[in-house]
């Protein structure tokens, strides 16, 4: 939330319960001036010349950073008009950035910021987690309310079902399980939580999802999109 970065770096271990977390870099500020920016994600590019790290905030801009000194490597990529960016994917080269309308490409070997696509059928609901699947060939985008969608990065279009046209998306239909004070709701939270009024804002929104190595399973999870919301879902697709 102060906009800095710091690393730990976990010595090879046989053994987990070995492992001492050890800092290998001093917190660093990413800009003055950005009081109110927030880090809303950290990835390891590991196919450029050097180990960078690439970081996104709150308002669209990514910098590249030295794996190392947390120095910075290259000045900001800025995803213009960007409301909300809140996750981040890389393949190790290219990094992908998702907002509450769009998704980014920045190619870091080329230090461009080179495409941005619009979220399926105007979605304000943001991306809230992002993957490269299929050795970057493709990524799998978790939004809002439930949806789950597929970008082909080579050809620059979402995969499409081939009976009716339209985008191919998952869509996560069950309600999240509410709890608070980590107890599950008594009855009468029950009524609050399922009133009618606001029963769309209990689809859950995908914060995070992984494949599995055979690439035929999916693994998403969230919750409620709205902040004054509590609960969680987990679901597979296969």
């Amino acid at each position: 939330r102060d906009c800095t970065v710091k690393v730990w770096q976990l010595p090879k271990s046989p053994s987990y319960d070995e492992i001492r977390i050890t800092p290998s870099g001093s917190v660093h500020p990413i800009g003055e001036g950005w009081q109110n920016e927030r880090v809303r994600g950290v990835k390891v590019v590991d196919r450029c010349p050097a180990r960078h790290l690439a970081t996104c905030t709150s308002s669209g801009h990514v910098l590249q950073l030295d794996a190392e000194t947390l120095s910075l490597v290259h000045s900001v990529y800025q995803c213009r008009g960007y409301l909300e960016t809140c996750c981040l994917a890389t393949d190790g080269q290219i990094v992908a950035v998702g907002s509450r309308t769009h998704i980014g490409f920045v190619d870091f070997r080329s230090k461009n910021f080179y495409a941005s696509v619009a979220l399926p059928y105007g979605d304000t609901n943001s991306a809230r987690s992002l993957s490269f699947h299929e050795g970057g060939n493709l990524l799998t985008i978790g939004g809002g309310r439930g949806l789950i969608s597929f970008y082909d990065v080579r050809m620059r279009k979402y995969l499409v079902d081939n009976g009716r046209g339209r985008v191919r998306q998952l869509f996560n239909d069950q309600y999240c399980v509410p709890f608070a004070d980590n107890e599950i709701f008594e009855d009468e939270h029950d009524d609050d939580f399922y009133d009618i009024e606001i029963r769309d804002y209990c689809l859950p929104a995908i914060f995070a999802h992984q494949w599995d190595p055979s690439g035929t399973r999916l693994l998403c999870a969230g919750g409620p999109l709205q902040s004054m919301l509590h609960g969680f879902f987990v679901g597979v697709w296969s």
